[in-house]
């Protein structure tokens, strides 16, 4: 009997841990026609932003954003290189972990709706 007690003092000490929410990561893809300069995101709802810090997004590139816990749905601002300003609302980022984004220039004489 000792040395079951033994066995599973260890394996009680361990389950009793808290166990802390993992960070949501989103990757994004650049899936637009011209380089991405600025991402900005906030938990859904609120004026609480931040800007992704590190390079720009080339053309077809992706890049990883370690999003702060709990929240796993935020908004998003991207801008291109154009200054052409697209927004995403309430994206969950712990179900949809991989964001495809563009902004393709419109041909001549078509309109387009990024926002602006």
């Amino acid at each position: 009997m000792r040395h079951i007690a033994r066995l599973f003092f260890p394996v009680l000490l361990f389950s009793s841990a808290p166990v802390l929410a993992a960070t949501p990561t989103l990757t994004l893809i650049n899936a637009g026609d011209s380089r991405m300069t600025d991402v900005a995101y906030a938990p859904s709802g609120t004026d609480r932003w931040f800007a992704m810090a590190g390079d720009d997004i080339e053309k077809g590139e992706k890049a990883s954003i370690a999003l702060p816990a709990p929240a796993c749905v935020y908004d998003f601002h991207f801008r291109f290189k154009d200054q052409v300003m697209v927004t995403v609302k309430a994206w969950n980022a712990c179900k949809n972990p991989v964001m495809e984004i563009g902004w393709q220039e419109s041909p001549p004489g078509q309109a387009s709706h990024p926002d602006t």
